[in-house]
């Protein structure tokens, strides 16, 4: 029996990488491990982990994954909804105020609870979706600064968030939604855009 591992090597510069490469080799080269060289991908900049993309941003969704989950029907049975809400609870970090929208599909999913696909359930279908499609990038964290803990209660969920406010350089944008923007305004030489809700 074969077993397969993944090796993946995080550094912050191309001299650090190096640096980490050279040790991980050696340490293979000490071991019994073999590498397939054909599957060994080398100073990539993100990368597909687990369903979800990481890279130098922080970690995002994975565009396919949503892709598939945009193009879901409304579902028209329990089955449907349990697929429906297995996929989109993979990506709920993702979606602010995920619980509070979702509610509405939970319900439908309580024992003895007759299916009724309503003004409620669609609007949370729909709000599910869009939320998911505007997912954030969720940084790295970063060393020296400080956390905020966020919560929020209602009669319906219970949420927290543990965020740190970091410093970004527009160019790591570069590829994102949020770049895009910035662009925008910066050659119709407008106000930059509002980049966070409160």
């Amino acid at each position: 029996m074969v077993a397969t591992t993944h090796i993946i090597i995080y550094s912050k510069s191309y001299e650090e990488h190096i640096d980490h490469l050279d040790k991980v080799l050696e340490a293979i080269e000490n071991t019994s491990l073999t590498l397939s060289p054909k599957k060994c991908h080398l100073f990539y900049g993100s990368i597909l982990l687990l369903g979800h993309k990481v890279s130098q941003l922080g970690l995002s969704t994975h565009t396919e994954k949503v892709k598939a989950i945009m193009e879901l029907e409304r579902p028209k049975k329990l089955s449907q909804l349990q697929v429906l809400l297995g996929m989109v609870v993979y990506f709920s970090a993702f979606i602010p105020y995920y619980a509070s929208i979702c509610v509405p599909l939970f319900q439908l999913l309580r024992k003895g609870h007759k299916w009724k696909w309503g003004v409620e359930q669609e609007h949370a279908f729909q709000s599910a979706k869009s939320a998911l499609n505007a997912s954030p990038v969720l940084g790295h964290p970063m060393e020296g600064f400080p956390y905020r803990l966020y919560t929020d209660a209602s009669d319906e969920a219970l949420g927290c968030a543990l965020q740190q406010v970091q410093p970004i350089k527009i160019r790591d944008l570069k590829g994102t939604r949020t770049y895009d923007r910035l662009q925008k305004a910066y050659d119709s030489r407008s106000k930059p855009p509002r980049l966070v809700v409160s």
